[in-house]
């Protein structure tokens, strides 16, 4: 699943849907709701696995975060 948030929260709708993917690719360009929605992954069992901040427009607070997110192995 490839989630490109407005800046926003995910939404209600979210958990939903990443229950179902094997794998999230979130964009955010907020840190605290990446923050959110990524509490929310971690609740049903996707792990973040890499993270990374492109700092996409110079000279500004402006930042863009990627995260993957993968399934918890389960032994």
């Amino acid at each position: 699943m490839l989630l490109d948030s407005p800046g926003l929260a995910a939404g209600p709708e979210f958990a939903r849907f990443a229950h179902r993917a094997k794998r999230v690719v979130y964009v955010s360009c907020n840190p605290t709701t990446f923050a959110d929605d990524a509490a929310v992954l971690d609740r049903i069992g996707c792990q973040l696995k890499r993270a990374r901040v492109f700092d996409m427009f110079a000279h500004t607070n402006h930042v863009e975060i990627v995260g993957s997110f993968g399934r918890l192995e389960r032994s």
